[in-house]
C-alpha cells in the first residue's frame, strides 16, 4: 500500500514536478499524475471537496515506511505528523488542512474513502490583516499569507527532517518543544494555542530554577532571536507581554479578545522561526537536547 497526504489549498511553485525527501518520501505536484487523476475522480464521484479540486501538492509515502504507528496521525510522533509539523515550521504557517489517500494499486483506486486528518480553525483569521504585521514590524519581521511551496521551503523541510532523524530528541527539551508546537497549530481555540506556544518557549528557554521565570524566558528568547540590541529589546517586551496573556488564561482570567488573537499569532511566527533555526542547524540543536550545554549557553547569554 502507498499513501498520499494532500496538502489542501497549497500551490506548487517549483520547476521540478517532484522532490525526494528520503528514498520513501516524495513531495510532488499531482497535476497530470495518477494521484491527481484519482483526486479529480473522487471530487467528481464522491463530491469530495464539494466537487472541486483545491490543491496541487501531496506528500507520497511508500509502503516500506507504513507500519503500525503510521496511522497515529493525531500524535506528533507519526511520520505524517512529523512531516506536516516541519512544513508548518519552515513555512511559518499552519497547514489549513491535510487529508490522507491510501491505495493498494498505485493510486488507480483508493483503499478507503479519503481521511480528513486536520481541518482549519480560528488561527487563520488572525493571520490575515494588518494587525499581525503591525506587531511583527516592530521586531523587523513580516508575515505573508501564502501557501505556495517553493524551492527554499523544500530545501528547509528536507534539512529539518534529515536532522530530526539524526537527533535523539525523545525526553529532551527540543522534543518537547516540537510536540507542543504541533499541539499549538492543531488547537481549535486560540487560548489553547497560547498555552501550547508558551510551553514551546518554556521547554527551550526556561532556566533550571523557577526564579523570575517569565523574565528569564523572555530574556533568553530575545538573546536567541535578536540580531541587534534594539531588536532584542523589542522581542523581550513582546514575549513578556505574551506571557502576561498566558498567566491570565492559566489563572482563570479572560484576556482581551483582540490582544489574545494577535499576540498569539505573533508568537506562532516567532516559535516557527526558533524551531526552524534549531532543526536546520545540527550543532545548535545539539545544545538544546543536552541539558548541560543548554545551561552553559543560558549562562553565556547572561554575561554577554
Amino acid at each position: 500500500m502507498k499513501a498520499a497526504v494532500l496538502l489542501i489549498n497549497h500551490n506548487w511553485n517549483l520547476s521540478d514536478k517532484k522532490i525526494d525527501i528520503t528514498n520513501d518520501i516524495t513531495f510532488c505536484n499531482i497535476e497530470n499524475t495518477d494521484i491527481g487523476k484519482l483526486y479529480i475522480k473522487l471530487c467528481k464521484d464522491l463530491n469530495y471537496h464539494e466537487g472541486e479540486p483545491i490543491t496541487q501538492v501531496a506528500i507520497v509515502l511508500n509502503e516500506d515506511i507504513i507500519d503500525h504507528s503510521f496511522f497515529d496521525y493525531h500524535s506528533s510522533d507519526s511520520i505524517i505528523s512529523e512531516l506536516c509539523n516541519f512544513i508548518s515550521i519552515c513555512m511559518s504557517r499552519p497547514l489549513p488542512r491535510y487529508d490522507l489517500l491510501c491505495s493498494a494499486d498505485n493510486f488507480n483506486t483508493v483503499s478507503s474513502n479519503p481521511i480528513e486528518i486536520h481541518y482549519e480553525y480560528d488561527l487563520y483569521e488572525n493571520l490575515i490583516g494588518p494587525s499581525l504585521n503591525t506587531i511583527l514590524s516592530t521586531i523587523d519581521r513580516t508575515f505573508e499569507y501564502s501557501y505556495s511551496i517553493n524551492e527554499d521551503h523544500i530545501r528547509d523541510i528536507k534539512t529539518c527532517f534529515e536532522n530530526y532523524r539524526q537527533l535523539k530528541t525523545n525526553e529532551t527539551r527540543l522534543g518537547n518543544a516540537f510536540s507542543f508546537y504541533f499541539n499549538a497549530w492543531h488547537s481549535r481555540k486560540v487560548d489553547q494555542m497560547c498555552i501550547n506556544l508558551a510551553i514551546v518557549l518554556e521547554s527551550l528557554f526556561a532556566p533550571s530554577s523557577n526564579t523570575e521565570l517569565i523574565y528569564q524566558i523572555s530574556f533568553n528568547a530575545c538573546k536567541f532571536l535578536g540580531r541587534t540590541e534594539n531588536e532584542r529589546e523589542k522581542i523581550f517586551a513582546l514575549v513578556k507581554k505574551f506571557y502576561g496573556l498566558r498567566s491570565k488564561i492559566v489563572h482563570g482570567s479572560f484576556p482581551k479578545f483582540e490582544e489574545l488573537n494577535v499576540l498569539t499569532a505573533s508568537m506562532f511566527v516567532l516559535c516557527s522561526e526558533i524551531l526552524k533555526m534549531l532543526f536546520t542547524d545540527l550543532n545548535l540543536a545539539q545544545i538544546f537536547i543536552d541539558e548541560n550545554k543548554r545551561e552553559k549557553q543560558i549562562k553565556k547569554w547572561m554575561f554577554e
